[in-house]
């Protein structure tokens, strides 16, 4: 006895660049019902599959292996289903009449990717989608079988009939199933109504007795595609963050403690950068479509979408996922900890470089000031041995000189050259005094009024009259700026 069944398959597009879809949902065309604000919670989620360009096709330009043959087909239309993260959906919807063999072939005929489609004269994808167009790999393909009422009873399921729904679910006409070694869901709540059925397996949906109810029927039918459009959009979106979560695995460098930590800082700011802009794509694109947060239709199919989910291969994908993110983010935990190794490294150098500018400063100020007060030893030294050289100098007659004979004369020598040392002692004794702020300013006038008070001795020196009293303003005058210099030196070092 044949049989009117319809077929929707969903195949998620890989590339349609040619495409230019209406932003307007058409789910009315394609369904008979559109969901308003109001009648679901979820109506006007953004997160909504939009259904667009609705096309209905002569049941004859659907060509297939197995089409004409094993099952007739009365009606071909297909759309495309648009979602967040750039994911677009084929949907082809299939109505035709045969027996169950032959709507499993039907079915498979849709599924296999070894099976090429062809809508007149060009395959599926280039003509709904243009000359472009290319569907992902099969493994990502859902689909939705609608029965008639009352083949299927979830809570009286005998033996043949729980084996012929396997069969469906499979696709397989040559190979019978034993039910109670292979698990198929029936979702709580979508099963309720008594005359409705619904069982979910790997990617594959069998639904009887929806088109008992009516308007709430065609609701239903709606949500079922919808939920397998958000499934196949976060399979679809969990692999590709999978994938680039892997690829950013396997760039991460080794570490190199020669690398300066400004490198380190750059390289670490940009892979943090990327690794959450994948977990910002991963919660947005994959576990908001895994949780149903666009499903319309209320509990009973949120309850489905549970089922797809479970059955899909979402939950691996989404744990394998999550674990990498992490790896990712322990992978930056270590370069952060190099980061900081290397900064501490370099704000050390960089701290002894200037301990060792500070004390090569320090040694060159000491130098300097053992140089002055030596230069200014020497120099008064100097100074004192050429003003009384001409006194001590010892003419033919010893009685016109100062001192009147020789012993005299080396006498004052000898205790000029005892003053001087007593002079250079007092230096180095001064040079370690700490003058008070208090009296710095005191301390500068004093210097300048004594270089004015030798200067004047220096001049008297050259009257005649006054050559002893120059003589010695010059010489304490000198004595006492030597000294007022070496402790100035103190103050200034600090």
């Amino acid at each position: 006895m044949d049989i009117a069944a319809r077929i929707v398959t969903l195949y998620p597009v890989e590339h349609c660049p040619a495409a230019v879809l209406p932003d307007q949902d058409e789910s009315a065309d394609l369904f008979g019902v559109t969901p308003q604000d109001g009648q679901s919670e979820f109506a006007a989620s953004p997160w909504r599959p939009v259904i667009a360009g609705v096309r209905r096709w002569n049941p004859e330009d659907y060509r297939a292996p197995h089409a004409g043959l094993a099952y007739r087909v009365v009606g071909v239309t297909t759309a495309v289903a648009r979602m967040t993260g750039d994911v677009t959906v084929l949907l082809l919807d299939v109505t035709v009449t045969a027996t169950l063999d032959g709507i499993i072939l039907a079915e498979r005929d849709a599924y296999d990717p070894a099976v090429e489609i062809k809508l007149g004269a060009s395959t599926l994808a280039p003509a709904v989608l243009g000359e472009a167009a290319r569907l992902e790999a099969a493994a990502s393909r859902q689909q939705i079988l609608l029965l008639p009422g009352g083949l299927f009873d979830p809570d009286d399921l005998p033996a043949d009939a729980a084996g012929t729904l396997r069969k469906l679910l499979v696709k397989d006409t040559d190979i019978g199933y034993r039910p109670s070694q292979m698990a198929v869901l029936a979702p709580p709540d979508i099963n309720g109504p008594d005359r409705q059925a619904v069982f979910v397996w790997a990617t594959n949906t069998v639904a009887a007795g929806f088109e008992e109810y009516g308007e709430l029927g065609r609701l239903r039918v709606l949500g079922l595609v919808l939920s397998n459009c958000q499934t196949i959009a976060a399979t679809m979106a969990a692999r590709s963050i999978r994938a680039a979560a892997l690829a950013e695995l396997d760039a991460a460098p080794d570490p190199d403690l020669d690398e300066d930590a400004e490198t380190l800082r750059d390289r670490a700011e940009h892979r943090i950068r990327r690794v959450a802009r994948l977990r910002q794509d991963l919660s947005r694109h994959a576990e908001v479509h895994a949780r149903g947060t666009a499903v319309l239709g209320g509990r009973p199919l949120l309850s489905y979408h549970r089922a797809v989910v479970a059955e899909s291969d979402l939950p691996t994908l989404l744990a394998a996922t999550e674990h990498l993110l992490e790896q990712l983010s322990a992978a930056l935990a270590v370069e952060q900890q190099l980061r900081n190794v290397q900064e501490a490294r370099e704000t050390a150098a960089q701290q002894l470089s200037v301990a060792r500018s500070t004390q090569g400063l320090l040694n060159q100020s000491e130098a300097l000031k053992a140089a002055s007060v030596i230069f200014a030893s020497v120099a008064a030294v100097l100074g004192l041995a050429g003003l009384f050289a001409q006194a001590a100098a010892i003419p033919g007659a010893q009685d016109g000189t100062y001192f009147g004979s020789l012993p005299g004369s080396v006498v004052f020598v000898l205790a000029v050259a005892l003053f001087a040392v007593l002079i250079g002692v007092a230096v180095r004794v001064a040079s370690r005094v700490s003058v008070p702020p208090r009296w710095r300013a005191a301390t500068r006038w004093a210097r300048w009024a004594l270089v004015g008070l030798t200067s004047l001795g220096i001049m008297a020196s050259a009257v005649g009259v006054l050559v002893p009293v120059g003589v010695a303003v010059a010489g304490i005058g000198a004595v006492l700026l030597i000294l007022l210099v070496a402790a100035e030196f103190e103050y200034e070092r600090r």
